[in-house]
């Protein structure tokens, strides 16, 4: 395990501060030169935000869902697509600390590897797929000692820096109860390779959420996490646990970012003019004030 950076969550928080507003000078520098955002992550890495939702038994901070959402939000008020690459980290060690602390050891390795400082990433996305990890295109087939699965994964946030990548497949062997084979990935891996597909997205290109293909991937079975029907009949603990920390993660990234946006228009509206509208400054609009 990582030996925890600081005393104490509330420190942690005080700590990141700086460490937030070091990322805010970078943003823009990140996405003008289609950079992933090495500096910001080595530095959150190092101060401790990546260890924010893992239990303190495996070296983390323990903080629960509303505590993860609030330095999420706060990030993101500096450096949105930052906080939206490391949510996808957040959101695995945090579902996976509340299984935990309910009773579910069986992802107990995801905390003890994320106390040592590894990194997870989500291989949900997949285009054609509108109920990704309830459904899937990618095929999972079951062979000896595991699973191998061939599918195209997208929107793969930290693909620099991930050491597991946990992702899903459909396994369609039996036409009348197909099952969605939940797995992780280690990063050496063989039959997979990584295609750079997030040149143009522009105002997130510091995510580098490129795709991943799977070409035949054998995942052992000590690495198959979840054998769960297709569709809500398969919505256990953990799948509902990756919408709960995923989508609430995604939610206040861009809270953040829309606050930010908000105090940026309330800074500058004062210095803008109008030379139809006799008064010192666009401040004074109406239909400026009601939208703002």
């Amino acid at each position: 395990m990582l030996e925890t950076p600081t005393k104490n969550k509330e420190e942690l928080t005080e700590n990141l501060q700086e460490v937030f507003k070091n990322c805010e000078g970078r943003a823009a520098h990140y996405d003008a030169n289609n950079l992933f955002f090495q500096e910001d992550f080595d530095e959150l890495k190092e101060a401790g935000y990546l260890l924010m939702a893992v239990p303190e038994e495996f070296g983390g901070y323990g903080m629960l869902l509303d505590e993860c959402e609030q330095l999420t939000r706060k990030l993101a008020y500096h450096a949105a697509p930052t906080a939206l690459a490391l949510n996808m980290h957040i959101y695995w060690t945090g579902l996976v600390a509340d299984l935990w602390r309910g009773g579910d050891t069986s992802l107990q390795w995801l905390l003890e590897e994320a106390g040592k400082g590894k990194v997870f990433a989500a291989g949900h996305g997949e285009s054609g797929n509108d109920s990704p990890g309830t459904y899937s295109t990618c095929k999972a087939e079951k062979v000896d000692g595991g699973y191998k699965f061939t599918g195209h994964k997208m929107f793969g946030s930290l693909t620099p820096v991930w050491d597991y990548l946990g992702f899903h497949g459909q396994d369609n062997s039996d036409p009348d109860n197909p099952m969605v084979i939940h797995a992780f990935m280690p990063r050496d891996t063989e039959n997979y390779e990584i295609k750079k597909s997030w040149d143009d997205v522009l105002g997130m290109r510091a995510t580098r959420s490129d795709d991943t293909v799977l070409n035949g991937v054998f995942i052992p079975d000590e690495m198959i996490v979840r054998k769960l029907p297709t569709g809500f009949k398969g919505m256990d603990g953990f799948v509902l646990g990756i919408f709960v920390w995923a989508l609430m993660g995604f939610a206040n990234v861009y809270y953040g970012l829309a606050q930010r946006v908000l105090n940026m228009v309330l800074e500058k509206l004062p210095k803008k003019k109008s030379i139809s509208f006799d008064r010192p400054s666009m401040a004074y609009n109406g239909v400026i004030q009601h939208d703002v």
